[in-house]
């Protein structure tokens, strides 16, 4: 906890505007690859909603019996 108040207190020194650029930057570096991946999971999970396995377990909860 002390480390961690250290360094805080450090980055609160620092520029405010200088901070916000680097965080971009940062973000940035894997912007891309972020968003290839999200494509990739929209997809499997596209296609795991239409699958029968996927129908077949709502079918399963919607009919339940409630205790």
């Amino acid at each position: 906890m002390d480390e961690c108040n250290r360094r805080i207190a450090e980055y609160a020194k620092l520029p405010p505007e200088a901070l916000k650029v680097n965080k971009q930057v940062l973000r940035d570096v894997h912007r891309e690859t972020l968003h290839k991946v999200n494509e990739h999971e929209s997809a499997i999970l596209r296609d795991r909603w239409v699958s029968k396995e996927c129908e077949q377990a709502l079918m399963a909860f919607m009919t339940r019996k409630k205790k």
